[in-house]
Protein backbone atom coordinates (compact mmCIF):
# COMPACT_ATOMS: atom_id res chain seq x y z
CA UNK A 1 0.00 0.00 0.00
CA UNK A 2 1.37 3.49 -0.97
CA UNK A 3 2.11 5.70 1.56
CA UNK A 4 0.24 8.98 1.40
CA UNK A 5 1.92 12.26 1.07
CA UNK A 6 1.57 14.75 3.67
CA UNK A 7 1.29 18.48 2.00
CA UNK A 8 0.79 21.27 4.62
CA UNK A 9 -1.59 23.71 2.27
CA UNK A 10 -1.49 27.21 3.68
CA UNK A 11 -1.24 25.85 7.51
CA UNK A 12 -3.87 23.14 6.85
CA UNK A 13 -2.78 19.51 6.30
CA UNK A 14 -3.64 17.16 3.71
CA UNK A 15 -2.83 13.71 2.93
CA UNK A 16 -2.46 12.25 -0.95
CA UNK A 17 -1.50 9.35 -2.27
CA UNK A 18 1.47 9.82 -4.41
CA UNK A 19 -0.60 7.72 -7.36
CA UNK A 20 -2.83 10.32 -7.80
CA UNK A 21 -0.88 13.26 -8.08
CA UNK A 22 1.85 11.59 -10.37
CA UNK A 23 -1.59 11.57 -13.08
CA UNK A 24 -0.35 15.38 -14.28
CA UNK A 25 3.54 15.03 -13.62
CA UNK A 26 3.51 18.90 -15.35
CA UNK A 27 2.01 20.29 -12.76
CA UNK A 28 3.04 21.69 -9.61
CA UNK A 29 2.21 18.84 -7.76
CA UNK A 30 3.45 16.35 -10.31
CA UNK A 31 6.61 17.84 -9.75
CA UNK A 32 6.96 17.42 -6.17
CA UNK A 33 6.69 13.54 -7.14
CA UNK A 34 8.54 13.44 -10.35
CA UNK A 35 11.31 16.17 -10.34
CA UNK A 36 14.33 14.72 -8.80
CA UNK A 37 16.14 17.65 -8.65
CA UNK A 38 14.14 19.64 -6.01
CA UNK A 39 13.94 19.71 -2.34
CA UNK A 40 10.43 18.86 -2.02
CA UNK A 41 10.83 15.51 -3.91
CA UNK A 42 13.81 15.09 -1.39
CA UNK A 43 11.81 15.89 1.37
CA UNK A 44 8.84 13.54 0.29
CA UNK A 45 11.08 10.52 0.17
CA UNK A 46 11.90 11.20 3.65
CA UNK A 47 8.53 11.07 4.79
CA UNK A 48 8.52 14.77 6.12
CA UNK A 49 5.75 17.12 5.25
CA UNK A 50 5.79 19.63 1.71
CA UNK A 51 4.55 23.12 2.07
CA UNK A 52 2.36 24.68 -0.16
CA UNK A 53 1.52 28.57 -0.18
CA UNK A 54 -2.13 27.84 -1.07
CA UNK A 55 -5.97 28.37 -0.10
CA UNK A 56 -6.98 25.54 1.86
CA UNK A 57 -10.19 25.97 1.51
CA UNK A 58 -9.89 25.88 -2.01
CA UNK A 59 -7.72 22.81 -2.32
CA UNK A 60 -9.57 20.06 -2.40
CA UNK A 61 -11.05 21.22 -5.77
CA UNK A 62 -7.49 20.86 -7.04
CA UNK A 63 -7.84 17.61 -5.81
CA UNK A 64 -11.09 16.61 -7.37
CA UNK A 65 -9.05 17.60 -10.68
CA UNK A 66 -6.55 14.35 -10.14
CA UNK A 67 -9.42 12.48 -8.83
CA UNK A 68 -11.77 12.99 -11.48
CA UNK A 69 -10.97 15.60 -14.24
CA UNK A 70 -13.11 18.06 -15.64
CA UNK A 71 -15.27 19.98 -15.01
CA UNK A 72 -14.81 20.76 -11.54
CA UNK A 73 -18.03 20.87 -9.47
CA UNK A 74 -18.47 23.37 -6.77
CA UNK A 75 -20.58 25.03 -4.27
CA UNK A 76 -22.36 28.37 -4.98
CA UNK A 77 -20.24 30.10 -2.60
CA UNK A 78 -17.10 29.63 -3.91
CA UNK A 79 -15.53 32.69 -5.91
CA UNK A 80 -14.70 31.19 -9.26
CA UNK A 81 -12.41 33.76 -10.22
CA UNK A 82 -10.25 33.08 -6.89
CA UNK A 83 -10.46 29.24 -7.45
CA UNK A 84 -9.02 30.03 -11.14
CA UNK A 85 -6.03 31.55 -9.85
CA UNK A 86 -5.66 28.46 -7.35
CA UNK A 87 -5.65 26.35 -10.30
CA UNK A 88 -2.81 28.57 -12.63
CA UNK A 89 -0.91 28.42 -9.13
CA UNK A 90 -0.83 24.96 -9.29
CA UNK A 91 -0.06 24.56 -13.18
CA UNK A 92 -3.23 23.77 -14.17
CA UNK A 93 -4.96 26.02 -17.08
CA UNK A 94 -8.60 25.68 -16.90
CA UNK A 95 -11.38 28.03 -18.19
CA UNK A 96 -14.57 29.90 -16.23
CA UNK A 97 -16.73 26.79 -18.15
CA UNK A 98 -15.17 23.98 -16.79
CA UNK A 99 -16.09 24.87 -13.28
CA UNK A 100 -20.16 23.60 -12.28
CA UNK A 101 -22.16 25.05 -9.79
CA UNK A 102 -24.95 23.13 -7.89
CA UNK A 103 -27.77 23.02 -10.59
CA UNK A 104 -30.64 25.35 -9.28
CA UNK A 105 -34.44 24.11 -9.44
CA UNK A 106 -36.07 24.96 -12.91
CA UNK A 107 -38.29 26.77 -11.31
CA UNK A 108 -35.66 29.23 -9.96
CA UNK A 109 -33.58 29.17 -13.59
CA UNK A 110 -37.52 30.25 -15.29
CA UNK A 111 -38.20 32.93 -13.09
CA UNK A 112 -35.02 34.98 -13.56
CA UNK A 113 -35.10 33.82 -17.71
CA UNK A 114 -38.76 35.55 -17.48
CA UNK A 115 -37.35 38.50 -15.58
CA UNK A 116 -34.31 38.83 -18.68
CA UNK A 117 -37.02 38.62 -21.08
CA UNK A 118 -38.87 41.60 -19.35
CA UNK A 119 -35.94 43.51 -19.70
CA UNK A 120 -35.57 42.38 -23.46
CA UNK A 121 -39.51 42.97 -24.77
CA UNK A 122 -39.90 45.54 -22.67
CA UNK A 123 -40.34 48.17 -25.41
CA UNK A 124 -43.43 46.72 -26.64
CA UNK A 125 -42.43 46.13 -30.13
CA UNK A 126 -42.87 42.36 -31.64
CA UNK A 127 -40.19 39.96 -31.01
CA UNK A 128 -39.06 36.81 -32.08
CA UNK A 129 -40.35 34.60 -28.91
CA UNK A 130 -37.60 32.21 -29.65
CA UNK A 131 -34.91 34.05 -30.38
CA UNK A 132 -35.73 36.30 -27.26
CA UNK A 133 -35.21 33.07 -24.98
CA UNK A 134 -32.43 32.19 -26.50
CA UNK A 135 -31.23 35.54 -26.03
CA UNK A 136 -32.09 35.58 -22.70
CA UNK A 137 -30.58 32.13 -21.80
CA UNK A 138 -27.23 32.86 -23.53
CA UNK A 139 -26.62 35.70 -21.33
CA UNK A 140 -27.54 33.57 -18.06
CA UNK A 141 -25.11 31.04 -18.52
CA UNK A 142 -25.18 27.59 -20.19
CA UNK A 143 -28.09 25.97 -17.34
CA UNK A 144 -30.58 29.01 -18.44
CA UNK A 145 -29.68 28.30 -22.13
CA UNK A 146 -30.37 24.72 -21.65
CA UNK A 147 -33.54 25.37 -19.80
CA UNK A 148 -34.53 28.13 -22.56
CA UNK A 149 -34.63 25.28 -25.67
CA UNK A 150 -36.49 23.04 -23.15
CA UNK A 151 -39.06 25.95 -23.29
CA UNK A 152 -39.05 26.38 -26.56
CA UNK A 153 -40.28 22.67 -26.79
CA UNK A 154 -42.67 22.04 -23.86
CA UNK A 155 -45.87 24.26 -24.70
CA UNK A 156 -46.74 23.77 -20.61
CA UNK A 157 -43.73 25.08 -19.81
CA UNK A 158 -44.22 27.73 -22.68
CA UNK A 159 -47.32 28.47 -21.07
CA UNK A 160 -46.00 28.73 -17.36
CA UNK A 161 -42.96 31.08 -18.64
CA UNK A 162 -45.35 33.51 -20.22
CA UNK A 163 -47.43 34.08 -16.75
CA UNK A 164 -44.34 34.98 -14.84
CA UNK A 165 -43.67 37.50 -17.73
CA UNK A 166 -46.81 38.65 -17.21
CA UNK A 167 -46.23 39.00 -13.73
CA UNK A 168 -42.83 40.60 -13.67
CA UNK A 169 -44.18 42.92 -16.40
CA UNK A 170 -46.56 44.32 -13.65
CA UNK A 171 -43.60 44.36 -10.38
CA UNK A 172 -42.02 46.61 -13.11
CA UNK A 173 -44.16 49.53 -14.26
CA UNK A 174 -45.33 51.55 -11.93
CA UNK A 175 -49.43 52.50 -11.54
CA UNK A 176 -50.18 55.50 -13.23
CA UNK A 177 -52.89 57.53 -11.40
CA UNK A 178 -53.81 54.69 -9.77
CA UNK A 179 -54.34 52.69 -12.65
CA UNK A 180 -52.21 49.50 -13.49
CA UNK A 181 -51.15 48.54 -17.01
CA UNK A 182 -52.75 45.14 -18.28
CA UNK A 183 -49.72 43.01 -19.76
CA UNK A 184 -50.62 40.28 -22.52
CA UNK A 185 -48.56 38.31 -24.71
CA UNK A 186 -49.53 37.41 -27.77
CA UNK A 187 -49.10 35.52 -31.32
CA UNK A 188 -47.51 32.81 -29.64
CA UNK A 189 -48.22 29.45 -31.46
CA UNK A 190 -48.56 25.67 -30.22
CA UNK A 191 -44.98 24.89 -31.20
CA UNK A 192 -43.35 27.96 -30.15
CA UNK A 193 -40.81 27.36 -33.57
CA UNK A 194 -40.20 30.70 -35.57
CA UNK A 195 -43.03 32.18 -33.75
CA UNK A 196 -43.56 35.89 -32.75
CA UNK A 197 -43.94 37.37 -29.03
CA UNK A 198 -45.81 41.09 -28.85
CA UNK A 199 -45.85 42.38 -25.62
CA UNK A 200 -49.38 44.78 -25.53
CA UNK A 201 -49.20 47.51 -22.60
CA UNK A 202 -52.99 48.66 -22.54
CA UNK A 203 -55.24 50.45 -19.92
CA UNK A 204 -56.64 48.21 -17.50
Amino acid sequence: MTTPIRLDVGGRMFHVARTTIERHPQTLLGQLVTNEHTAEYRRIQHDLPVFVDAEPSLFPYIMQFYHHGLPIHVEASVNKEALLREFRYFGINIGKEAIRLPERPKGEVMQQLAKMVVEIIADGEEHDYCAVLREAGTYMGPEAADCAESIITNSRERLLLEDMIVSHFHKVLPPEESLWKDVRTTGIDSSGIGSTARVQIVDA
